[in-house]
């Protein structure tokens, strides 16, 4: 695909490491929000190619 071309976009491996961590936190510990995106990516419109 064209779209991911130059990009590496993230894997339901990496949602999932995520996930992982966010429920191995301690218990006294809240995660109230997680934004994850590539770190090519600065935007949902901005992408750094290569």
């Amino acid at each position: 695909d064209n779209v991911y071309k130059g990009i590496r976009p993230l894997t339901g491996d990496d949602i999932a490491e995520t996930v992982y961590f966010a429920a191995s936190v301690p218990e006294y510990m809240q995660i109230a929000e997680m934004l994850v995106m590539p770190t090519n990516q600065a935007t949902g419109t901005i992408v750094s190619r290569k």
